[in-house]
């Protein structure tokens, strides 16, 4: 077994593997990743080896890193980390995600992970990361394991809370009444960024909104333009926005298994499809096609305009007919939730794993547990 940095000549392999490794949890999916899989990669940054050390200690730059094992000339194994610096109780720290660690099922049980994870260790060990972060849908204990125990003694996950990861049913209408949405333009970049930057304040890790990093997101973001930015204005000022990535062009959700509930729901949404303008229900196996709350945020006093917001662009969504659903991961103590209240929707729990990495940094646990989190559930 020789592991290696990923190349282009390995797009199709990895593009197959992931195919091969669905995640198993209460529901049973993979995701898409043709024509391209790095392009998953460049939301996260730039790659690692485009870059000096120097550069990285700076701590100016998010970073991907991938290595494959490969045997007998046949790609068997991938994993990909990449390191971003995020905000944890106002400070910057550098934190490392755990990305894809997917395995061919001809070779699992075979030490494939243990060993490019030491591959990662011997490669980079010498980057200060201050925390590790890894996200495991609910029911995926083999995963739960591979992050709490796998690591022996260079790396052990503690849990740091749960996602609710809400996904908008398309067959049902909302009365919004008037509302006065627009769609964003370049010129309104300074004013969203300030508005993330304002409301995120205290959530931990999040990112560090600044007119650069935005402006590369929404560049590396392909599906994603300012006319996806849903904004309301009072007396020309923004004050509530919602951004819906198409994530197609990146990566496409494909369920292999649902739970009785979620197969009793699409059999409803037949029948509504019937007598409403909706697009087709989702069909096992075969790709859905999602928008991912990407940015979402209002001033104080306009969480009522928010909540008509994500109904009015539901209602856009479902006419147009192109989309299966809207979804959005939201923190347990994330007052965001209640956006959704009243809304038709499923639900399915991801939590969060954390742990101190190379640098003497760690945290109190009640604080991560109990102060509001973000995560882009994009990048995961």
């Amino acid at each position: 077994m020789e592991v290696r940095l990923i190349e282009p000549r390995d797009n199709e392999a990895l593009v197959e593997l992931s195919r091969l490794t669905p995640m198993e949890g209460a529901i049973s999916v993979y995701i898409e990743r043709a024509p391209r899989f790095e392009n998953f990669y460049d939301l996260h940054g730039v790659h690692g080896i485009t870059i000096s050390d120097e550069e990285f200690a700076a701590g100016q730059t998010d970073t991907w890193n991938t290595l494959v094992a490969e045997e007998n000339g046949r790609v068997i194994g991938v994993m990909g980390s990449s390191s971003r610096i995020l905000l944890f109780d106002g400070k910057p720290i550098r934190v490392g995600y755990l990305m894809d660690a997917r395995v061919h099922p001809d070779h699992r049980r075979k030490g494939v992970v243990r060993t490019i994870g030491f591959g990662f260790v011997q490669r980079y060990g010498h980057f200060k990361i201050d925390c590790v972060l890894g996200f495991i849908l609910r029911g995926n204990e083999r995963a739960v394991q591979g992050l709490t125990e796998g690591g022996g003694d260079i790396f052990k996950g503690a849990r740091g809370g749960y996602f609710h990861l809400y996904q908008i049913s398309m067959y049902r209408p909302y009365f919004v009444g008037r509302l006065k949405m627009e769609r964003a333009t370049p010129a309104d970049q300074r004013e969203i960024v300030e508005l993330l930057a304002e409301f995120y304040r205290g959530y931990n890790f999040a990112p560090r909104f600044t007119e650069e990093f935005f402006a590369r997101q929404m560049r590396v973001s392909l599906g994603y333009s300012y006319d996806q930015i849903r904004v309301v204005r009072e007396n020309g000022r923004i004050v509530a926005l919602l951004g819906l990535w198409d994530e197609a062009p990146v990566k496409q959700t494909v369920v292999l298994k649902n739970t009785a509930v979620v197969r009793a729901g699409i059999a409803i949404a037949r029948f509504l499809h019937l007598f409403i303008k909706s697009p087709p229900p989702p069909v096992e196996g075969q790709p859905l096609r999602s928008l991912y709350i990407k940015h979402i945020a209002c001033r104080p006093g306009y969480e009522r305009t928010l909540h008509r917001m994500l109904k009015a662009a539901t209602n856009e969504v479902r006419r147009a007919g192109t989309h299966h659903f809207i979804w959005g991961a939201f923190y347990h103590t994330d007052p965001l939730r209640r956006l959704f209240d009243g809304l038709t929707k499923t639900e399915v729990l991801s939590d969060m794993f954390w742990g101190p990495w190379n640098t003497g940094w760690n945290a109190d646990p009640q604080q991560v547990i109990q102060q509001p989190a973000y995560a882009d559930f994009s990048l995961v």
